[in-house]
């Protein structure tokens, strides 16, 4: 069969005597005024000022994250290089 969901009163779910006049409410209007007041927040001008903010911090961050990342890649390329080079010139040297 069909299901019906509902927002149940607590009072009422814990207690049986609620004097509210809307025991349950059916869910699906209720999540449609959430979802549709939390579509005016987020299209209102402060938050999406706030919005381009957190973008434009963000890009700063991913930028500063990339060259990091390049300089530890550089270091290690480094590292390896001269490893390899000390390697190189101990195998190669004559042995007293």
């Amino acid at each position: 069969g069909m299901r019906y969901r509902y927002y149940v009163c607590q009072k009422h779910q814990k207690f049986k005597s609620c004097s509210s006049a809307f025991k349950t409410v059916p869910a699906g209007p209720v999540e449609e005024q959430v979802v549709n007041k939390i579509i005016c927040i987020l299209k209102s001008p402060e938050i999406l000022v706030h919005i381009d903010k957190l973008a434009e911090e963000n890009k700063k961050i991913s930028h500063a994250a990339k060259n990091c990342e390049t300089a530890c890649k550089f270091s290690a390329n480094t590292k390896q290089r001269t490893e390899n080079e000390l390697e190189s010139r101990w195998l190669k040297s004559p042995v007293n």
